[in-house]
């Protein structure tokens, strides 16, 4: 009789799908890359979380992870579901671990929810600006690929990002945290990850697709 595998999970990052896991998928068949759901009025990044564990739960034991934005939901998801293990892609495990320019838009973000979406993109481009030439020119386009892809969820997870209070951490399951060393949002330095890329960025699961499934497959 032939075991079937532990479900592995994946959350991608903001304003992605499950695309962002095709190299991933040829290397796990049994990964799972649940669509989000729509979020709440006012829903924080932890009460979203928790309420996505539950539309998640496979009611069995499975490995959770995400990437990016999606590292920081299944973070908090882990809290609720205990996975067999945590997987973190370029991610950090609170906002301390924030680069200094998205810690300067931080510092505003109170404001954000008064503003339309245009508007708060131009504000936090301003607010970016402050770190000068620190700023690197893929930021910028990047900032610029969210304002063209506006959603109600895309709006939501901006403001819920910049809002994020984590939960403590007090897990029974091992946490394997892989990062860029040259990762934009989330400094190496202060990531505590447990490998380090040479040379990457944020895009691990994209530029560094073999070194992200033998990360994984090494521990599942």
């Amino acid at each position: 009789m032939t075991t079937s595998p532990i479900p592995l999970i994946l959350l991608p990052g903001m304003g992605a799908d499950a695309r962002m896991f095709r190299e991933q998928k040829k290397a796990f068949p049994h990964l799972i890359v649940p669509e989000w759901i729509p979020p709440r009025r006012s829903e924080t990044l932890v009460q979203y979380a928790h309420r996505f564990a539950d539309a998640i739960n496979p009611g069995t034991p499975f490995y959770l992870g995400g990437a990016s934005f999606g590292g920081i939901i299944a973070y908090e998801i882990a809290q609720r579901l205990r996975p067999e293990a945590l997987f973190l892609l370029a991610c950090g495990k609170s906002p301390g671990h924030m680069t200094a320019w998205l810690k300067k838009v931080r510092s505003i973000a109170h404001i954000t929810h008064l503003l339309p979406w245009d508007v708060a993109s131009l504000i936090s481009e301003l607010g970016l600006s402050l770190a000068g030439n620190a700023m690197p020119f893929t930021i910028r386009s990047l900032l610029k690929h969210l304002h063209h892809r506006e959603t109600p969820f895309m709006k939501w997870s901006l403001h819920a990002i910049l809002r994020w209070k984590p939960s403590s951490m007090n897990h029974d399951f091992p946490i394997h945290h892989l990062h860029g060393e040259r990762d934009p949002f989330f400094p190496a330095k202060h990531s505590g990850a447990c490998q380090i890329v040479p040379g990457a960025g944020h895009l691990l699961t994209k530029t560094h697709h073999a070194v992200v499934n033998q990360f994984i497959a090494e521990r599942i």
